[in-house]
């Protein structure tokens, strides 16, 4: 199958998962209701919430730059538009294909090796589910077992996390042990595939040098904390907006862990659907339902896309109107780094 029909299948892939989920979410929708209780919204609050989530893209910024510095020297600006880069990719093109975007907006910038890049991106990820399931198994306990809601299925994705951090610190302390370990399996696949396959295990292992500093590492928790703390800041100031200071503390934890679970499935730009069918899962759970949950899924989904998407279009057209990258340039670009993947020696002037 050739890349431009992949692409086609995973874009089609993508819409129908929130289609199901669109239907999922609103089928017994009452549109009446719904525009009650918009109206009733207290929208200063709103804003607010747009305003802390603006912010916390500073905690992602201060991870990401700490990460990255022992490949480039990025500054704050450049690694707060990557950010922007992939948000907003991700809220144009399905399939979370803001990532790719990234790692070649990344990789183009510093010039250093996409495998690198990758790896970063990578460590990122992993960090973001290992924060979501640390909230589920120590800040919330209490409630699922008074609740009697299961906990036992997060026990696998958890292990899964956990090993996978724990693998990647090792990787980044013993870099040589870990190339010779490898070499051994890959050296069975014949002299070209072996030397390929090494190539890259090397520009990967670069990527997560940051590692090997505990100070860096304590401060990478510290962003990704603080990112998080902001995200779960807004969907405070929703709850305020919709009267519903009342519930639990813990709830805008509850609802952020939902929402972030669910984006990690394939779907549409903007998480459509998916958003929506987790955001009033994690709500119903605490007994709020009907239109109220509904108008909040609708107007929380808008003002978390709406605005940032605005502001990292108007961030990132100089730089995209210069260099005429799209998701498929960058698509194209990523593959062929990654056969290849001899970083560049000099910086793209197209993206200063």
């Amino acid at each position: 199958m050739s890349p431009s029909h992949r692409r086609r299948l995973f874009i089609a892939l993508g819409f129908s998962i929130s289609i199901l989920f669109i239907y999922l979410s609103f089928r017994k929708i009452e549109i009446a209701k719904v525009w009650q209780e918009i109206q009733k919204i207290d929208y200063p609050w709103m804003l607010l919430g747009v305003a802390v989530q603006f912010c916390g893209f500073f905690g992602m910024t201060l991870r990401s730059k700490l990460l990255l510095q022992p490949l480039h020297d990025f500054s704050l600006f450049d690694v707060y538009k990557s950010a922007f880069v992939s948000y907003t990719g991700n809220n144009i093109f399905p399939m979370r294909a803001g990532e790719v975007l990234r790692i070649d907006y990344l990789a183009r910038k510093g010039a250093i090796a996409h495998s690198s890049t990758l790896a970063v991106i990578f460590v990122e990820r992993l960090l973001d589910m290992g924060f979501l399931l640390v909230l589920f198994f120590v800040i919330l306990p209490l409630f699922f077992t008074q609740n009697h809601i299961p906990t036992s299925s997060l026990y696998f994705p958890a292990a899964v996390v956990g090993v996978s951090l724990s693998s990647l610190l090792l990787m980044s302390r013993f870099p040589q042990p870990t190339l010779a370990f490898f070499r051994k399996f890959t050296g069975t696949l014949g002299q070209r595939v072996s030397s390929f396959l090494m190539e890259k295990l090397e520009l990967f292992l670069g990527g997560l040098h940051a590692l090997k500093s505990l100070w860096r590492v304590l401060l990478v928790l510290l962003g990704t904390m603080i990112f998080w703390v902001m995200n779960a800041g807004t969907l405070y100031c929703t709850l305020q907006a919709f009267h519903l200071g009342h519930l639990p503390w813990f709830t805008p934890i509850l609802i952020q862990t939902f929402i972030s679970f669910g984006a990690a499935i394939p779907s549409a730009p903007g998480f459509v659907g998916t958003y929506h069918y987790f955001f009033k899962s994690g709500l119903r759970v605490l007994g709020v339902t009907g239109a109220l949950v509904d108008s909040m899924a609708l107007v929380s989904h808008a003002f978390n896309i709406i605005p940032l998407t605005i502001f990292g279009l108007l961030l990132l057209m100089p730089d995209y109107l210069r260099s005429n990258v799209s998701l498929q340039s960058s698509q194209e670009s990523l593959s062929a780094a990654l056969q290849t993947d001899e970083p560049d020696q000099t910086e793209h002037s197209d993206h200063s």
